[in-house]
């Protein structure tokens, strides 16, 4: 009964807190508490948090963002799952943060979500050019040519050093 008290508790209090989102005070708060070590589109340290509202509820989120390490020791499977795949790296509980403060946060998740997914993607030049391959040390024809081709310039300025010298010697 206690359990159900609590978890409808999260639940309304998130969705209070969804009604009244702002994604300026979730920028701040994320830029605050959030960048050392998650980004939206790229893993840090933790996981990246594009999609995470469609990954997991904001009840959830707003437990986990509180108490994640109370969620993997009662053995929730979603935040041991996060935590495995995370190289068990703790995320510190965030007591200070409410759940409209969490809720914002998601808001400007999903704000930026849509301006990178909105973004032109740069193709990598192996993806337009299928033979494309960069120099490495690997790369032995590449190496044999370049060395070839210093040597024989190398050749020519010690052959034509000797021809001025030459000229100088026979004026």
């Amino acid at each position: 009964m206690r359990k159900a008290i609590v978890f409808f508790s999260f639940v309304i209090s998130a969705l209070s807190a969804l009604a009244n989102d702002n994604p300026d005070a979730g920028k701040a708060i994320f830029q605050s508490q959030c960048t050392s070590c998650h980004a939206i589109a790229s893993k840090l340290v933790g996981p990246a948090l594009k999609d995470v509202d469609k990954r997991h509820s904001i009840a959830w989120i707003i437990k986990f963002v509180t108490s994640s390490q109370g969620m993997v020791k009662s053995g929730d499977k979603q935040a041991v799952q996060v935590f495995e795949e995370n190289n068990e790296i703790v995320m510190p509980d965030h007591l200070t943060m409410t759940a409209a403060d969490i809720s914002n946060v998601i808001s400007y998740i999903k704000q930026q979500e849509s301006i990178v997914s909105a973004a032109p993607q740069i193709a990598k030049p192996a993806e337009n050019h299928p033979s494309y391959k960069p120099i490495s040390f690997s790369n032995y024809f590449f190496w044999a040519i370049y060395f070839l081709s210093v040597a024989f310039m190398i050749g020519i300025f010690i052959h034509w050093t000797r021809v001025v010298d030459f000229l100088k010697s026979n004026r």
